[in-house]
């Protein structure tokens, strides 16, 4: 923060502003330097920098604003750490705050969730990840051992609490209250203790008493004709067995005391604290010896579905009380009664049934029983026993505790599950129905198998019709999705109150299907594609809001992923559509093909792509041949496309080089595509460049200076007199007396006469035969001995110049092109040539041309001497009577030769 000075930039950003940036980089670099004046000046307002959670409001609106500089934000820019540092602060404000909380009130969700979030991995730069790891270990660290604890505390209660063992309970309740659990934790985890204290408290506590001490025990009669051996034993066993139900009795209040005080709401919590209240009658019965009470309660246990030691000792107590008339009539009322509903989970008949067959058992009532009601009362109690522990087996929903794990995946183990449980429902329901039994056990099983045949018809609809191709459909996903049977399973499943994990889970899974499924339908439907994108989307983010572990669901995982992919897609073509480029084109709608995604972008897409395609295959043509004009059209087309491709940048970069270089470059290309009359036209063209750079004179000046002989140019030069020196070189019927060119040698200089007496010859100023023989000779001095081709091309260009007849001229231009497809004069004689072609007096004509075509066409390939024969042929070209040698005066100088030319040469 002290490092931080704003003055320097303001000053500069003042100067700026007074100035006035008018060029789009200054403007640019303004606004870039206005916005991290404010940056700086926000962080200097803000009133906190310690490493705590307080909020930089005033830089998070100063970030709001996007920064003309986008690298701002990158690694390494100013504004990165400032990003990072909000980032943090809010981390820790709206993370680890409601997660330290969470810690402290217990809550095992919560602290899943806290786990959960503290595993995903944060994008902070390596100064906040420095301060931040270290905390977030602790609180990890910290929740998973709560968790633990916690998970522990509750599985082990929920498993105590359903199998009822007496070990179990104590070592839950043990547990729980190491913990401790308190009024912090959530209020499943408090009503599960409670619930176990109360099954705990109705333990006995001691061992079944044979029947036949039961009544010496509780009605404190001696046991006549028994040894005083046995009545202490009883005396003893008495009082251990009263001790123990005053100690669970109170016990028992403590906990009924607790259960009342959380208000226990669960149907498991309602049904233990009616049972406790019971059993505390029971117990208080007893003790009191108020059989009349005990009697009553005894049918009221029966109803509850208790049978505990105690309930046995009682039901044994009573069981030596009443006559054989009493008994049998009870026994007749109490099937008479079976019909009646029962608000319980047990039914008061099933007690009474089976108080009075213990009594008629105990008074030996099997042969006065005309009526059979013994066997019928015992026939209707095993009905009753098997009914309840068949629906007490069958509505056992503990197995659907792990319901993700038997729900998703590929062996449909759930399918079988469920079908299993309803027919066993169904059996035993049958049984109920049979003797007219009817408790809430019943009216509970009875919802039940009704809500296991609506979750199995959801879970079957869940399975079929559904995408689950992901990324890699084989058809249009649209094809393969069906909603009628989800809709019609949810329809029936509307009323239905979920009463356990499982039921929960596939009403929302199948209600969140159905949004998925009707959402990739509409997005494959033209009219409604947008509204199906977002109406997917906004079905995914739902269906992760509503179920706890959506990722573990396929059919979710396949829509995100196409999702995901469509997104992409759109991405790609909104790209494209901007800043166009052939392999994104093409990958593009390859994708959209590949997902079987049609949209109105896509038609005008492949036509983007087709005219990218022909546009870069025209840019590499161009390219390939360096046609200028070509290069030009296609870079104006591929700007008003926004096509940008490294070629256009070649070609960009070639269109701004200077003249010269641009024709040498296509002298290269032409050269490699052999394309000789492109080449000829260009060396033509970039010599006439040379020229045109320099006045013609200097460069006359320089060729005669450099190239012939010092007593040719001497006084002619520098007097500046330009016509004086054009004549320097000029027809003449006289041989000259010395060489052209500056030759050290006097056998060259004696050579170079005598050849210029052939060349006077070959072009008719004077009077020989056999051309082609003059010809040959002129040829093999200049293939044999380079210093002598510039003084054959001086010679044979002196004669051209300023001569009176055409044909003498039209037959120095041929002998010209002769020397040109064997060697090539010095760069000095070629700029010489060019400017005798730029004169206009001269008279060159289409043999000149040809002449000219033939010495830009590159380097001769050909050194070796032709044959006299072959420079007839050549020859031929050109003359119609090349054996005529009529003297050449100045009166035919108007006399034209008629001749046929080849096409290449033009």
């Amino acid at each position: 923060k002290h490092k931080i000075d704003i003055s320097a930039l303001d000053l500069a950003i003042t100067s700026a502003n007074e100035f006035g940036m008018r060029t789009s980089e200054g403007k640019a670099l303004l606004a870039h330097a206005i916005w991290i004046r404010d940056l700086r000046a926000a962080l200097l307002a803000e009133p906190d920098w310690s490493d705590t959670d307080w909020p930089w409001t005033a830089l998070e609106q100063a970030l709001s604003r996007p920064p003309p500089d986008p690298s701002v934000l990158q690694q390494g820019g100013e504004g990165h750490w400032v990003l990072h540092e909000i980032q943090l602060r809010n981390r820790k404000r709206e993370v680890h705050s409601p997660l330290l909380e969470k810690i402290g009130h217990m809550d095992e969700d919560a602290l899943s969730q806290v786990v959960e979030k503290l595993d995903r991995p944060h994008s902070l730069d390596d100064d906040q990840a420095k301060r931040l790891d270290p905390v977030e270990n602790q609180l990890r660290i910290k929740a998973q051992i709560r968790l633990k604890r916690v998970a522990e505390v509750r599985r082990e209660l929920e498993e105590a609490t359903r199998t009822l063992d007496e070990a179990q309970l104590e070592n839950a309740i043990w547990l729980a209250t190491k913990l401790p659990v308190t009024s912090d934790h959530p209020h499943h985890i408090r009503e599960l203790l409670a619930i176990a204290e109360l099954d705990a408290a109705m333990k006995s506590k001691f061992e079944e008493v044979k029947s036949s001490r039961v009544r010496a025990i509780f009605n404190e009669e001696d046991v006549s004709g028994s040894p005083s051996k046995t009545n202490d034993e009883v005396a003893l066993h008495k009082a251990e067995i009263i001790s123990k139900i005053s100690s669970q009795l109170a016990r028992l209040d403590r906990a009924i005391e607790h259960g009342e005080s959380l208000h226990l709401s669960s149907d498991k919590g309602t049904v233990a604290l009616e049972q406790a209240n019971v059993i505390k009658r029971l117990r208080e019965a007893l003790l009191a010896r108020k059989w009349r009470v005990v009697e009553e309660v005894l049918y009221e246990t029966s109803r509850l579905a208790l049978n505990s030691t105690e309930i046995k000792v009682a039901r044994a107590a009573l069981a030596a009380r009443g006559s054989p008339s009493e008994v049998i009539a009870k026994l007749e009322e109490t099937l008479s009664r079976l019909h009646l509903e029962s608000n319980s989970i047990g039914h008061s008949c099933k007690g009474q049934l089976e108080l009075g067959l213990a009594q008629a058992k105990r008074l030996k009532l099997n042969q006065s029983d005309p009526n059979k009601v013994l066997i019928t009362a015992k026939t209707v109690l095993d009905k009753i026993n098997r009914v309840q522990l068949v629906l007490e087996e069958a509505s056992d929903v503990l197995e659907f505790e792990d319901f993700i794990r038997i729900t998703e995946g590929t062996s449909n183990r759930l399918s079988r599950v469920l079908f299993s449980r309803i027919e066993r429902l169904a059996e035993a329901l049958k049984y109920a129905s049979d003797i007219n039994y009817k408790t809430k056990q019943v009216v509970r099983a009875e919802s039940l198998h009704s809500e296991l045949g609506l979750i199995e018809n959801l879970h079957s609809a869940c399975c079929t019709g559904g995408y689950l191709e992901g990324l890699l459909p084989s058809q249009p996903p649209a094809i393969s999705i069906e909603t009628a049977g989800l809709k019609e399973a949810i329809n029936a499943a509307s009323n239905l109150k979920p009463s356990f994990k499982l039921s929960r889970y596939l009403v929302e899974k199948a209600k969140a299907l159905y949004n998925i499924r009707e959402a990739i339908l509409s997005l494959y439907q033209t009219k409604r594609r947008v509204m199906g994108r977002l109406a997917l989307q906004d079905a995914i983010e739902e269906a992760h809001k509503v179920l706890p572990r959506p990722d573990a669901i396929e059919e979710v995982r396949s829509a995100s992923e196409l999702l995901m992919e469509i997104r992409s897609l759109r991405s790609q073509i909104d790209t494209n559509m901007s800043v166009p480029q052939e392999s994104l084109l093409h990958h593009a709608i390859a994708f959209a093909e590949k997902m079987f995604y049609e949209n109105d972008d896509l038609p005008r897409l492949r036509s983007l792509r087709d005219r990218v395609v022909y546009i870069n295959h025209q840019i590499r043509i161009a390219l390939w041949k360096l046609d200028r004009n070509a290069m030009i059209g296609l870079s104006k087309e591929a700007e008003a496309l926004g096509l940008k491709t490294a070629h256009l940048q070649k070609i960009k970069e070639l269109l701004q080089l200077n003249q010269e270089d641009w024709l040498a470059l296509e002298i290269k290309k032409a050269a490699q595509l052999n394309d000789l009359p492109r080449l000829s036209h260009l060396n033509h063209a970039l010599r006439q460049l040379a020229i045109d750079d320099n006045w013609a004179g200097d460069v006359l000046h320089q060729c005669l200076w450099f190239i012939l002989r010092p007593d040719r140019v001497l006084g002619n030069v520098n007097d500046g007199d330009q016509k004086k020196t054009e004549r320097i070189l000029h027809y003449t019927e006289i041989p000259i007396e010395t060489s052209f060119t500056n030759l050290k040698d006097g056998k060259l200089v004696h050579q170079s006469r005598v050849l210029f007496k052939n060349v006077m010859g070959f072009m008719g100023t004077r009077l020989f035969p056999y051309l082609a023989s003059l010809a040959h000779e002129l040829l093999k001095h200049g293939i044999k001995k380079p210093i002598l081709r510039d003084e054959l091309y001086c010679q044979v260009i002196n004669q051209i110049s300023f001569n009176p007849c055409s044909r003498s001229v039209q037959r120095g231009w041929v002998l010209l092109r002769l020397f040109a497809t064997r060697f090539r004069p010095s760069k000095l004689i070629l700029s010489l040539i060019e400017i005798l072609f730029r004169d206009s007096s001269l008279d060159h004509g289409k043999l000149g041309s040809a002449f000219l075509d033939c010495l830009w066409s590159g380097t001769p390939t050909n050194s070796s001497v032709p044959s006299v024969f072959e420079i007839q042929e050549q020859m031929n070209l050109f003359f119609v009577d090349p054996t005529s040698s009529p003297s050449l005066t100045i009166d035919q100088k108007n006399q034209d030769l008629s001749t046929s030319y080849p096409h290449e040469f033009f």
